[in-house]
């Protein structure tokens, strides 16, 4: 399956005004028809046991019932399914350590009330979910959220991460428009239909980042990330104060790492952080507060010091993305910087 994953396709209904889109990676044709249970499982272990690569076979379980069909529209969920060890990228030793690993992915491109489109925001997705994928992450894409498709995706993210255990590490990654309240200082992750005509629409079109973290705290997880790609420009309705900008920090709680693409109240180009954070966590041989430290640094050189990137972290465990540093020692290969 491309050589790397299995795809499961969910859908969830959100409500009549929504406009949600959910699907696999850019560019690709759309999937054949789904096979049969037993083609499933005799797929399946053909692929384990030989090593073989289908090319081009994603294959979609699931069909939406007529009753979440009717009156609303469809999110289409799609998760990429690590394969088994025979095939996978990350090292058996660094995957049972850390246990279950979940990412949600989320690329806000198409902002239709108002707010600027953001180009990029599908490479930059595609991006870091190829690099999870490659270090053992079962990841969950999302596109063009509504503030309620944005809402869902999430709280359905989160108790699938509480389900996985105290064992598991949830990494969640957002590129789109945040801002912050112009009064209270709250930052928000903005839907695609978000109409601000004034301050007081933000609560309304927003998702309020505090109460994510606070929510994503308590699922008593191993690790949580939390990477906001975001601030793409300065938001100016009726009510901002003159240079408002960015948004505010949301310091990371207990076993978190909540990561920025720019400093507080400032904003970030498209396509800078992204790459670079792909490449890091996808280095053998450093701990996950070592990937996050190189991205900054690497960020603030490649702009000449105008975009600074921000990590907020509280881990208490050794957290690896590909391999830790004690591998080397032990025949882990690790990549040079």
């Amino acid at each position: 399956m491309s050589g790397d994953t299995y795809n499961v396709k969910k859908s969830v209904s959100v409500g009549p005004n929504a406009k949600n889109i959910v699907h696999n990676r850019p560019g690709q044709p759309d999937p054949p028809e789904p096979p049969t249970s037993s083609s499933w499982m005799t797929i399946a272990s053909v692929a384990v046991a030989a090593s073989l690569t289908v090319s081009g076979g994603v294959y979609f379980l699931g069909q939406s019932s007529p009753e979440e069909e009717a009156g609303s529209t469809e999110i289409e969920i799609v998760e990429h399914l690590a394969l088994p060890p025979v095939i996978q990228t990350a090292s058996a030793e660094t995957k049972s350590a850390s246990g279950p690993r979940l990412a949600l992915v989320i690329a806000q491109t198409d902002y239709t009330a108002g707010q600027t489109d953001i180009a990029l925001a599908e490479a930059e997705a595609a991006q870091i979910e190829t690099a999870l994928r490659s270090t053992g992450f079962v990841t969950t894409s999302a596109r063009n959220l509504t503030r309620a498709g944005l809402a869902d995706t999430l709280d359905s993210f989160r108790s699938k991460l509480e389900a996985a255990g105290s064992n598991a590490i949830g990494f969640v990654y957002y590129t789109g428009h945040g801002t912050q309240h112009p009064k209270s200082g709250d930052s928000y992750l903005l839907g695609t239909d978000a109409r601000l005509n004034t301050a007081s629409d933000l609560p309304l079109y927003g998702l309020n980042m505090q109460s994510q973290s606070d929510a994503f705290a308590a699922t008593d997880a191993k690790a949580v990330f939390l990477v906001f790609d975001a601030c793409r420009n300065v938001i100016d309705p009726g009510g901002w104060k003159a240079g408002t900008k960015g948004i505010s920090r949301v310091e990371a709680m207990t076993d978190m790492l909540i990561a920025y693409s720019t400093s507080a109240n400032d904003v970030a180009e498209e396509g800078v952080y992204a790459p670079i954070l792909a490449e890091e966590l996808s280095r053998a041989g450093q701990t996950a507060e070592t990937a996050f430290a190189t991205t900054q640094r690497r960020v603030a050189d490649a702009t000449g010091r105008e975009q600074l990137p921000y990590t907020s972290n509280k881990l208490y465990s050794e957290i690896c993305f590909l391999s830790c540093p004690s591998e080397a020692t032990t025949g882990g290969a690790v990549t040079p910087p």
